[in-house]
């Protein structure tokens, strides 16, 4: 649970910075634009959601972080639940990269 509480304060901060895409169609936006760093799943995010992102962002060397539920990921952003978003910051990547 720590380590969440963590990965969630750095998300938090990269949304406050607008450095976060939400939802479906605008992380699929930010992985075609080439805006997306990082693609953060809920620990809950159906396989199948899962799958598709990895699919379209295939090539594009974009890591990936699985965090919190998606109940506890909206939260933070101050929506309902959250399957998948996209950190669109180099530093904000790397330091949730690096805090796991």
């Amino acid at each position: 649970m720590k380590q969440h509480s963590k990965n969630l304060g750095l998300i938090g901060l990269a949304n406050k910075a607008g450095k976060v895409k939400i939802g479906r169609s605008a992380v699929e936006k930010s992985i075609h634009e080439n805006k997306a760093k990082l693609l953060v799943f809920a620990e809950d995010a159906s396989p199948k959601v899962i799958v598709y992102f990895n699919s379209i962002s295939e090539g594009k060397n974009i890591p990936t972080l699985h965090t919190a539920n998606k109940k506890l990921l909206g939260k933070h952003f101050g929506r309902g639940e959250v399957a998948v978003a996209s950190i669109c910051d180099d530093n904000f990547a790397k330091g949730l990269l690096k805090s796991c």
